[in-house]
């Protein structure tokens, strides 16, 4: 899941002014206005209607609300959040009341996948330069996978249901950027399983239900069985599109700890009623860009959940290795951070303005093909730090580890915050305390668990 968005940035308020006002300058003003532009290497283009789509698509009051969408805020208004759960936080509570807000007011099953797919739900991201990030996906999956692997990546498309201007036609077929994202990390899993390919698959926070219609649309591999634990804010979006892509036969929705689940098509459990999916053998659990945004408190919960659901792989992707005085949307300072039982056997880093990793680990494997921690440097040596004090727990391994993040790297990553307090708490001694206060005034100093206005 992303992170909430305002309805439109004061960038695109500006812009929409200027093309508005565009309209009524006379023909010489305009003729002027274009070759001042072409001067400094610009080109003005009219603005497709559908860029504004979300905003004009108000929901039709008068209108009838069809059967899906009857179905989908019947299980929306029928949830509850038990009070032996974390709490959501300010900034999930936020999120979730202003969700249930808009919902209300949505009558069709296109305009609630229209206003999940929109900005202002903060579930999906797409940004402007799909046709690159295509480009950039195709190639680094060509150099990354095995031909048939690769040969599936054709299979990966648009559901039927999809704001225009958030497709675009790539070598003949519609696709988004949630599901081109779909398609790299599904293609990279299986690539990274080998064979041991999933039959069950579990996917913590499952956005609008790309990822689970991917899983089960792709032709390099379906799982027999797709659940998805989620808050119901969020699997309101995944209901509907799931049972207008697949039908209504293949979604099962979990209403109470007493329902027992499917062994094929779609589960989807509110989080509220994850026993009732206690019993599932998962293969694989994944968990894609929401963890970061979860408190410390979910995040203990769900590595917890991990060592009791009986489950094989577990694979995420989520920040990594941001500065500790600038986590924006984050809320926690390390995720995921499984027990020692699990062990990483994958991982890939993308460094940029949001550094990102994406984790692969094997539950009970005793095996550890890796090279020691000293032939890495940079971010790449602090993962494996980090990773061997996740795994030892021990003074040793944590001193060592927030050593480097103090000495080797050129801002104090947001990990270390946790790694501190761990030291201090084991040790107990003044300078380990001392040096976790002074860790926390730094991140308390900075930007973390950013709410955008709606």
């Amino acid at each position: 899941m992303t992170k909430p968005h305002p309805a439109i940035s004061r960038t695109e308020s500006d812009r929409l002014s200027l093309m508005h006002l565009h309209r009524f300058l006379p023909a010489k003003i305009k003729q002027a206005i274009h070759r001042s532009v072409a001067a400094l290497g610009y080109q003005i283009q009219k603005t497709p209607a559908s860029s504004l789509g979300f905003l004009r698509r108000i929901p039709r009051r008068s209108t009838k609300e069809d059967a899906l969408i009857r179905k989908a805020k019947a299980h929306l208004i029928e949830s509850e959040m038990p009070s032996d759960l974390p709490s959501f936080g300010e900034r999930w509570e936020t999120y979730a009341s202003r969700l249930r807000s808009r919902i209300k007011k949505v009558r069709t099953t296109e305009d609630l996948l229209f206003l999940g797919q929109s900005p202002i739900s903060g579930v999906e991201s797409h940004p402007p330069e799909l046709f690159g990030y295509c480009q950039y996906f195709d190639l680094s999956l060509v150099s990354e996978l095995p031909s048939d692997l690769y040969e599936a990546m054709q299979s990966f498309r648009s559901p039927r249901i999809i704001q225009p201007e958030y497709a675009i036609e790539y070598r003949g077929r519609k696709i988004d950027f949630v599901t081109l994202c779909a398609a790299y990390d599904i293609l990279t899993i299986l690539n990274w399983l080998g064979q041991a390919r999933p039959r069950t698959v579990c996917d913590i926070g499952g956005g609008t239900g790309k990822y689970a219609l991917s899983w089960l649309t792709n032709s390099a591999h379906r799982p027999d069985l797709v659940v998805i634990l989620d808050i119901p804010e969020t699997l309101v979006y995944s209901e509907t599109l799931l049972r207008s892509e697949l039908g209504d036969s293949r979604i099962q929705y979990i209403s109470s700890h007493n329902i027992v689940p499917s062994t094929s098509g779609v589960v989807l459990c509110p989080i509220a009623y994850a026993r009732a999916v206690g019993g599932v053998p998962f293969d694989l659990v994944t968990n894609k860009w929401s963890m970061q945004e979860m408190s410390d408190e979910w995040i203990d919960w769900y590595m917890d959940w991990l060592d009791r659901q009986p489950c094989r792989f577990f694979w995420s992707s989520n920040y990594f290795g941001m500065p500790l005085n600038y986590m924006t949307e984050g809320h926690n300072s390390w995720s995921p951070r499984p027990s020692e039982r699990w062990q990483l056997t994958h991982f890939k880093l993308d460094l940029s303005l949001r550094n990102w990793a994406s984790l692969l680990f094997r539950r009970d494997s005793d095996q550890d093909s890796r090279p020691p921690a000293s032939e890495f440097k940079g971010i790449e040596g602090w993962l494996h730090l980090l990773d061997l004090a996740r795994r030892q727990n021990d003074e040793p391994s944590l001193r060592r580890a927030l050593g480097y993040a103090r000495s080797q790297l050129p801002f104090i990553p947001k990990e270390a915050w946790q790694v501190a307090k761990i030291l201090s708490q084991l040790t107990a001694s003044p300078e380990d305390q001392a040096l976790f206060q002074e860790l926390d005034l730094i991140r308390k100093s900075g930007r973390e668990a950013l709410v955008h206005s709606s």
